[in-house]
């Protein structure tokens, strides 16, 4: 129909009984996003409902598992045709699979299943990959100056799960002839952060986020004989002292459940108009990240904290 590749499943005997498409092993890599759409009608006279789902199966056609796909909403013959989409990553897990198969079926219901089943406008393509590249803005050389090979490179959780962030290394790092641009290339591929959509005022809050974890100056605490147990930095008692701390890794800061060991603390320095604590990392916290106890005028800015325990940034007043 209008010159479309159109499918009509007729004599069907069971609600499985289906659209069978196998999907070549060398599409099915890990982190692969595959987008599914159709028109679908079906002639049946009460609602019934379509799912599509990958199946998973042995050579010689044996059920391994399925994954579902969609399931399209339910619709009847007067609902003429009705467009049915839906996404799918590609687990890694998958990629050892014997034999991948698209399948579009009906769901099961205690209604006999021998309508026919009309498809038409079918695609299943990929639209979106993991990435082992980025391209960042190098103006005043911020990027080539300081993201060095070698180097930590963090992407937060897109999901409601803070575990779901990824840590990459960087394995080369070139600039445009103009210097403008800098060419980040990690060890492994990661999938695409989520960026600022500039029409939505509430995905700012939303977006994954992109940081450098690696500094050149390390301040790291040993819990070895002492598990949650590491070091702590206190700048104590320095009124109208300027204090600067800035650029450095802290890691396994901070003693877990005892008070005034955190990983940075001001105690009880009043004004402390002018000092800053400002572009440092601060990861694998067991307490906190910054805390100011008694202190007014510093600046905190600028800071990742990574992987740490309780409310990263205090303010305390007694």
């Amino acid at each position: 129909e209008g010159g479309n590749k159109f499918y009509r499943l007729s004599e069907r005997t069971e609600y499985y009984h289906g659209f069978h498409q196998t999907i070549p092993s060398k599409c099915a890599q890990a982190d692969i996003m595959f987008e599914f759409s159709a028109r679908i009608r079906l002639h049946s006279e009460v609602k019934e409902q379509v799912r599509v789902e990958i199946d998973a199966r042995e050579l010689n056609g044996d059920y391994i598992n399925d994954y579902d796909i969609v399931a399209c909403p339910e619709q009847s013959i007067s609902d003429g045709w009705q467009i049915c989409t839906g996404t799918f990553v590609f687990d890694g897990t998958l990629m050892d699979t014997p034999l991948l198969e698209l399948n579009i079926k009906t769901i099961g219901s205690s209604v006999t299943n021998n309508f026919d089943v009309d498809i038409d406008d079918l695609s299943f393509r990929p639209t979106e990959g993991p990435l082992d590249t980025l391209v960042l803005d190098n103006t005043n050389n911020k990027v080539s100056g300081c993201w060095g090979v070698g180097s930590e490179v963090l992407f937060t959780s897109q999901t409601l799960t803070y575990e779901d962030d990824e840590v990459r290394t960087i394995v080369n790092v070139a600039t445009t002839s103009d210097g403008m641009f800098a060419t980040i290339k990690l060890d492994n591929a990661v999938y695409p952060t989520s960026v600022v959509v500039d029409d939505d005022p509430n995905a700012a809050a939303f977006a994954g986020e992109v940081a450098l974890l690696t500094r050149n100056v390390i301040v790291e605490g040993d819990d070895a004989n002492s598990p949650d147990h590491g070091g702590y930095l206190m700048v104590y008692r320095t009124p109208n002292v300027e204090q600067t701390i800035e650029g450095i890794e802290f890691k396994k800061m901070g003693q877990l459940g005892i008070f005034d060991r955190y990983p940075i603390q001001f105690e009880q320095c009043k004004d402390a108009g002018g000092s800053r604590v400002s572009m440092n990392t601060i990861r694998d916290s067991f307490q906190r990240c910054v805390v100011l106890e008694g202190t007014n005028g510093a600046i905190i800015s600028k800071n990742v904290a990574f992987n740490t325990a309780g409310h990263c940034y205090v303010l305390e007043d007694r």
